[in-house]
């Protein structure tokens, strides 16, 4: 498209919806060819009596009356370099046809009364239904009215120099103005001016937001919303047409009616990773619901979906017979991330071996959708660390493999949703309204107007091949069909997706459970005889016990090693290991001590004496000398 024709077509596709409202009592002027089916038909009758006893002078007189008919809407055409109106057309045809009708009547002798009477019945039906005004007529009056009128408004909010670009645009919801100000000059002021133009249009707060062109800068548009955007729901709405994960799901609806389309899953691209940000009551849960309608309706059911329910089941609770795999807790949640790595990773392999190179979702490996709500519950949970490691891990490769998250949360800073390297990569960004403006997580830090705490389910978006600044709402889904929708997932959800790594899992948790437990079994103290030692009074238990308390004794894995030797052990790693270093697991590994004793009594005071140096350039931190070992003696 060429930048002439870009900057006079509109950002979105414009409805023939109208919206029924208040009307001026008439059209401006009556329809030019309005009476033209009667004067004709009373003109045929005439000339159909005088055929039936005059043959040559009548025919002579409906000749001319065509003619003059014809010649009328010629000169007309011709003068005006229109086409006829659609209810001129009309009009045209309708005398035309009576006209024909009556004309034959008369000429063969069949007129009487009657013939009459329904002549005279149908000229009055016709000419009443052509002269009232339809409802397109008056809409169009009603929008050539207001652009005519836009002066007077760029005056009150004192820019004169604003001025129209083009009709009105109208909307299923609404109208747009668009606007524009002289070269040399820039519309971004327009957005601040809001208020201004709401009061100058006599509109309420909140009917009104200023878009800015995306590519010039001079060209605004001024979106004027008169209805509720989901209260006429069209098709798309109610019965939506979803054959595949990869469609684009009609989740939301921009003010001016427009749509706005969520894409998971992209065929030829891979999966999209997408965060949901709101306070409480901010519609959330409405937009998961509305996802798993649509993909409900999915004919191939290519998609499998896993959820995380930090809400511990308050709002998903019921639905768990539409995942895949449902969990309520940290752990549970680690089990997951462990598994969708796995997966991804099976299939970044798999892709290896086949010729394309972007996964391709079927009834029998289907695309993956992991949910994770209330994010912060988990990240603050002693499991937190951990799922954060392996979903930045997993989210580097997901692309490709067909694989998204979706996560939910109400504070979308770093860690609540899993770290800095996970929220780079989050594409799909959906911002409702936050208790805390820095909350704000789109990525154009574009200049957004407040959601008021009333609008529940208003959003701005951020999404693939969406970014406007206009707020959007989530489309609802009724109480009543909710229980539909989990009815139709029932027996039709892919419960085998990665069920190999889930047993590899179990498999490796039960063996480090009996492993646990031999050690615990090892460690026990043996008695020296049969008979079981008294029991001790109460009162010397507790004593006896403090006593034994060590406080500066590490906790180790092997308890045969010595400290002084697991010092010396972690100079000669250094010095072996120079120019390079050595990380935290191979300090452990080598020494037998466990993290904390190892930070505390080995790589602290090496730091701090400046004869170590860290490099947290890596995924773990690296350790190595700051000089080598022949020119400065290694102390701890």
């Amino acid at each position: 498209m060429s930048n002439a024709s870009r900057r006079e077509a509109d950002l979105v596709a414009i409805r023939d919806l109208v919206r029924a409202g208040p009307r001026p009592p008439r059209p401006h002027g009556p329809r030019r060819y309005a009476a033209l089916p009667a004067l004709v038909m009373l003109a045929a009758l005439a000339a159909g009596v005088l055929a039936r006893h005059y043959l040559a002078p009548g025919l002579a007189v409906l000749g001319a009356l065509v003619l003059a008919v014809v010649a009328v809407l010629a000169v007309d055409h011709t003068l005006r370099r229109t086409s006829l109106a659609l209810s001129d057309r009309r009009a045209v045809l309708a005398g035309a046809v009576l006209t024909a009708v009556l004309a034959v009547v008369a000429a063969t002798g069949a007129l009487n009364v009657v013939v009459l009477a329904v002549a005279a019945v149908v000229v009055v039906v016709a000419t009443r239904r052509l002269l009232r005004p339809t409802a397109a007529a008056l809409r169009e009056a009603v929008l050539a009215q207001k652009a005519a009128d836009w002066g007077e408004v760029a005056r009150v909010i004192g820019h004169p120099e604003v001025q129209l670009n083009g009709p009105l645009l109208d909307r299923p919801t609404g109208y747009t103005y668009r606007v524009r100000v002289p070269a040399g000059s820039t519309i971004d002021f327009l957005r601040r001016l809001t208020p201004e133009i709401t009061s100058a249009l006599g509109l309420r707060r909140g009917q009104v937001t200023v878009e800015l062109d995306k590519d010039w800068n001079r060209e605004a548009y001024i979106h004027v919303r008169e209805a509720d955007p989901t209260a006429q729901a069209a098709e798309e709405i109610r019965a939506p047409h979803i054959n595949s994960a990869t469609d684009p799901l009609l989740t939301f609806l921009y003010d001016d009616g427009s749509p706005l389309h969520l894409r998971l899953f992209i065929d030829g691209f891979g999966g999209k990773d997408t965060v949901v940000c709101s306070a409480k009551g901010g519609g959330k849960t409405s937009i998961v619901i509305r996802i798993l309608k649509l993909l409900s309706r999915a004919r191939l059911q290519n998609v499998a979906i896993w959820m995380a329910d930090g809400a511990q089941g308050r709002d998903f609770g019921g639905w768990v017979d539409c995942f895949d795999r449902y969990t309520t807790s940290p752990a549970g949640l680690l089990v997951m991330a462990q598994a969708y790595e796995a997966e991804v990773n099976r299939r970044e392999r798999e892709l290896a071996k086949r010729p394309y190179r972007v996964w391709r979702p079927t009834h029998e490996e289907p695309a993956l959708l992991f949910v994770i709500e209330e994010t912060e519950h988990f990240a603050d949970s002693p499991e937190g660390p951990e799922i954060a490691r392996i979903l930045a891990r997993a989210i580097m490769k997901s692309r490709a493999a067909m694989a998204g998250l979706l996560l939910l949360t109400k504070y979308p800073h770093q860690k609540n949703v899993f770290g800095a390297a996970v929220r780079k990569e989050l594409a799909n960004r959906v911002c409702g309204r936050t208790n805390e403006r820095d909350t704000m997580i789109l990525n154009s830090r574009q200049a957004t107007e407040e959601i008021p705490e009333t609008a529940q389910g208003t959003v701005y978006a951020e999404t693939y091949g969406e970014k406007r600044a206009v707020r959007a709402r989530a489309i609802w889904t009724d109480d009543d069909e909710r229980p539909l929708i989990v009815e139709s997932w029932k027996g039709r959800v892919a419960r085998g997706v990665a069920a190999e790594a889930f047993e590899e899992i179990s498999r490796r948790q039960t063996e480090a459970r009996e492993r646990a437990a031999a050690r615990a079994e090892s460690r026990r103290p043996v008695p020296t005889d049969l008979e079981a030692p008294a029991a001790p009074e109460k009162a010397t238990v507790l004593p006896a016990r403090i006593e034994l308390v060590s406080v500066g004794e590490p906790e180790r894995k092997n308890p045969e090693i010595d400290p002084m030797a697991a010092n010396e052990t972690y100079k000669a790693l250094l010095r072996n290991a120079f120019p390079g270093g050595v990380t935290m697991k191979e300090v452990m590994n080598a020494t037998g001590l466990r993290r904390g004793w190892v930070r505390t009594h080995l790589v602290n005071p090496s730091t701090d004496a400046g004869w170590v140096d860290v490099d947290r350039g890596q995924r773990e931190h690296t350790y190595r000398l700051t000089a080598p070992p022949e020119r400065e003696a290694v102390s701890a």
